[in-house]
């Protein structure tokens, strides 16, 4: 065997043995996709792959800029109900320019949102939602909990297409 090969062999292993050295395990990418009304609708994916996918909305008036944020995972007043309270806490972005406690949260309507990212399983434009959102959160929880969630990071990316 070559050291190539060998050298191949032994990154596929370690994927296979270690996932968290899987390189976009910890990034979620939100591409915005839609304006409507008084809200923005996107698609959040896990890295570069579609093996975890939500929708998203965002008041439009109160989003904030693309761009990649950290984020943290702290305990919130606000979101103090048994759902959120069965994880450590509710994803905080961090150091969004010229704001202060953007979440990722459970919501439907734009009205449900004060600037933070709403999460769902998908679209209803016609009536300018999103659907199932407690059922996304969960998943998306479910999956941040099993990863080293101090380096989640989320990239926003405007990318409308209409």
């Amino acid at each position: 065997m070559t050291e190539k090969d060998k050298s191949v062999e032994k990154a596929l292993n370690d994927l296979v043995i270690c996932p968290r050295k899987w390189r976009f395990r910890n990034v979620f990418t939100l591409r915005r996709k839609y304006k409507k009304g008084n809200a923005v609708y996107g698609i959040m994916q896990n890295g570069n792959t579609s093996y975890l996918s939500f929708a998203t909305l965002e008041p439009l008036d109160k989003m904030i800029g693309a761009g990649t944020y950290k984020m943290a995972f702290t305990k919130s007043q606000r979101f103090c109900t048994p759902l959120y309270k069965q994880w450590e806490g509710v994803p905080l972005l961090k150091n969004v320019p010229g704001r202060e406690g953007i979440r990722i949260h459970i919501g439907n309507w734009p009205d449900d949102s004060k600037g933070c990212i709403l999460i769902g399983s998908y679209f209803a434009l016609n009536h300018n939602m999103i659907v199932n959102s407690s059922k996304a959160y969960e998943e998306f929880m479910n999956y941040i909990e099993n990863i080293d969630y101090e380096e989640c990071k989320l990239n926003i990316i405007d990318d409308y297409t209409f």
